[in-house]
């Protein structure tokens, strides 16, 4: 499991594992112990211990005596209320992502942008066999990814530029290097059909993203993702549903 600050590069070793182990319990979903954390994350028990010791004491997580197992607190819950409330409208927006996904059967995906990648935060799963399942917390190319294009074409062009140039200053692989006239000429051809289509990003997957406005007027994007083969065939449907919610968003 990698974290937001290590995909990033600039990290520091015990703020980075605090976050990988609250990162699992969200997972997870259960209360685990020291054995599984450790083994799940790969870091010394003697770490873990200790940091579990230190979240305790601080009231982030407790410890079952009986079962001797760890889970985080409410007060973990309530760290992030205030943005939820006003991220998520006090619920109206998973229940539309609810509904998408009813009406599509398919992986319905939140996203925003995190420095320069889009980062998924919140999903709601497709209940089919045969799904494209992704969890929250997940980081995606911004360029590349049906999210981060539909993030992106909120832009103006002049910002996409400082975000390709921030892009390129922050790697020294040529095959990384983005190209300013392709990406600007990729968004702008999202912009004239209004939603991002990305396939095979993740083999035999399909995803389409609309933008919608949020968080304080903060860019972010809704997606609907797939295997390709049903994706491509209910396009026309999935974009018409996927702009029913941009609408009442906005």
């Amino acid at each position: 499991m990698l974290s937001s600050s290590a995909a990033h590069g600039t990290s520091v070793k015990s703020a980075d594992r605090v976050i990988a182990i609250l990162e699992l319990f969200a997972l997870r979903q259960k209360s685990l112990s020291l054995t599984e954390i450790a083994s799940e994350l790969g870091y010394p028990m003697s770490s873990v211990l200790a940091l579990l010791k230190s979240l305790c004491a601080t009231g982030y997580v407790s410890f079952q005596q009986d079962s001797k197992t760890y889970s985080p607190t409410l007060r973990v819950a309530m760290l992030g209320s205030w943005i939820m409330g006003e991220l998520f409208q006090n619920g109206t927006v998973i229940a539309l992502m609810d509904q998408i996904q009813k009406e599509t059967g398919e992986t319905v995906i939140l996203g925003t942008r995190s420095g320069l990648h889009a980062q998924y935060v919140h999903t709601v799963q497709s209940q089919r066999l045969l799904r494209h399942y992704v969890r929250a917390g997940l980081l995606r190319p911004m360029t590349k990814s049906a999210v981060g294009r539909a993030i992106l074409m909120q832009y103006d062009d002049e910002e996409i530029v400082r975000f390709v140039r921030l892009a390129n200053q922050s790697t020294t692989l040529e095959r990384t290097l983005l190209n300013e006239q392709k990406v600007l000429e990729d968004i702008r051809a999202v912009r004239e059909t209004g939603y991002a289509m990305t396939d095979q990003l993740t083999p035999g997957i399909c995803a389409i993203g609309v933008p919608v406005l949020l968080f304080k007027g903060t860019p972010c994007a809704i997606a609907v993702a797939g295997p390709t083969f049903r994706i491509r065939r209910k396009r026309d449907r999935i974009v018409s549903i996927a702009r029913q919610l941009s609408g009442i968003v906005y």
